[in-house]
C-alpha cells in the first residue's frame, strides 16, 4: 500500500502517509491516556496522535495506528487481542527482523548504550529495539527483562531521552491554504481552523496583498 522497501529505515513517516492521503493530525490532549485514534471522514483515512508523546513514541504510535486502518480485523475479536497485534505488527514496521539482525547482530549478551545509535537511525524507542531483539531472538527473555529492570529505574518509562526530532504534518495546513487561495474559505476562517493568528494564513495566502 505505501510502496515502501522490505528493509532500512522508515524516515519522516508523517510525510510518508500524508503522501499516500492519510491524514496525521497531532492534537495537544491533556489526557495521559490518549495515545492515538484512526478512522475515516467521507472515505478519507486520518490519524490522530497526542502531541505530548516523545517523537519516537508519536511514531510507533502512529504506526501501530496504520496496522488498524490497513488491516481487516474480525469482529468478534477481542479488543484487547486486536491492540496486541497491532502494536506487534508496528514494531515490525518501524524495525523488521532482518534490520534487527543486521544492526544488531545474530546474538547479543544484552542490551547496551551502543544500541542507542540503531535507535536514533530507525526512530525507535529503546523498549521497542529491546522487544524487537527479543522476538528476533538476538536477546534472551531475561535479558529482556533485565533492560526493562534497569530502564524503570532510570524512569525511562514515561521520559526516555529524546534521540530524534519531531516529524510535523503538512498536509492539513496546506488543504487550507489552497481553500483559502481559491477563496473556498475567508482568512478568517482558515486562521480558526489552523488555530493560528489571521497574520500567518494571510502571509502564507496572500504574498503581501492586504485583505
Amino acid at each position: 500500500h505505501l510502496g515502501l522497501s522490505e528493509d532500512g529505515p522508515i524516515d519522516d513517516l508523517i510525510a510518508i502517509l500524508e503522501n499516500k492521503g492519510i491524514f496525521v493530525y497531532v492534537c495537544d490532549i491533556k489526557n495521559s491516556k490518549f495515545f492515538g485514534m484512526n478512522g475515516f471522514v467521507n472515505n478519507r483515512p486520518y490519524i490522530i496522535v497526542n502531541k505530548n508523546m516523545s517523537p519516537e513514541r508519536t511514531r510507533s504510535t502512529i504506526a501501530h495506528e496504520l496496522a488498524h486502518l490497513l488491516f481487516k480485523w474480525p469482529e468478534n475479536m477481542d479488543k484487547k487481542d486486536e491492540e496486541k497485534i497491532a502494536t506487534s505488527i508496528a514494531g515490525a514496521f518501524l524495525f523488521p527482523k532482518i534490520d534487527a539482525i543486521r544492526e544488531l547482530g545474530l546474538r547479543r549478551n544484552k542490551v547496551t548504550n551502543d544500541m542507542a545509535m540503531v535507535c536514533r537511525e530507525y526512530g525507535i524507542s529503546m523498549f521497542l529495539l529491546a522487544k524487537r531483539a527479543q522476538i528476533s531472538k538476538i536477546i534472551s527473555t531475561d535479558a529482556e527483562r533485565n533492560f526493562y529492570i534497569t530502564a524503570s529505574s532510570l524512569g525511562w518509562k514515561t521520559d526516555e531521552p529524546i534521540r530524534i526530532t519531531s516529524e510535523e504534518p503538512t498536509l492539513f495546513e496546506q488543504l487550507v491554504f489552497r481553500a483559502v487561495c481559491e477563496g473556498d474559505i475567508s482568512i478568517q476562517r482558515g486562521a480558526e481552523l489552523l488555530k493560528v493568528p489571521y497574520e500567518f494564513v494571510l502571509l502564507n495566502c496572500k504574498f503581501g496583498e492586504v485583505d
